[in-house]
């Protein structure tokens, strides 16, 4: 066991990954308060989940250079199935 415990941890990281599903939710969410029921708010809610995926992967292979910690990694993961689950009433209709 070590003496100092020092775990480096990125909480800016951290909140951009809740701050990337925060800015989906509410895309989704005024997608569908704006074209209720049409296809055009599921166009964008895929749009939209695939433009926040591919900004947390980038986040991620960013990270991987900063050695971030377990924090960023599990706010990642947890955005990730955020937004997943928050798309799924738009891919399955």
């Amino acid at each position: 066991m070590r003496d100092d415990f020092s775990d480096p941890v990125d909480w800016k990281g951290a909140a951009l990954c809740f701050v990337l599903w925060l800015a989906h939710f509410t895309v989704l969410w005024g997608a569908s308060s704006v074209f209720p029921g049409s296809a055009i708010a599921r166009w964008i809610a895929l749009l939209a989940t695939v433009v926040v995926l591919a900004a947390i992967v980038a986040l991620w292979r960013g990270a991987a250079q900063r050695q971030p910690g377990k924090v960023t990694h599990l706010a990642m993961a947890l955005a990730v199935a955020a937004v997943l689950f928050g798309a799924m009433p738009a891919a399955i209709g």
